[in-house]
């Protein structure tokens, strides 16, 4: 009866449910988006430092 389980989950030798690996990959945060968020910070950081620079020369 075990055997039908593993075959009807694709994963051989892996119970139903069990979280291994596959899950750990599911709930990490894609490369992409990560990369996209700190250029996004790096950015808007650097945009406000320019801002703040034109105030400064405009006292």
């Amino acid at each position: 009866m075990e055997r039908q389980h593993e075959a009807q989950d694709g994963i051989q030798g892996q119970p139903r449910g069990d979280g291994g690996p596959r899950r750990f990959v599911r709930d990490r945060i894609p490369r992409g988006l990560w990369i996209r968020v700190v250029l996004y910070g790096l950015v808007g950081h650097v945009f406000a430092a320019f801002l703040l620079l034109l105030f400064q020369l405009g006292e």
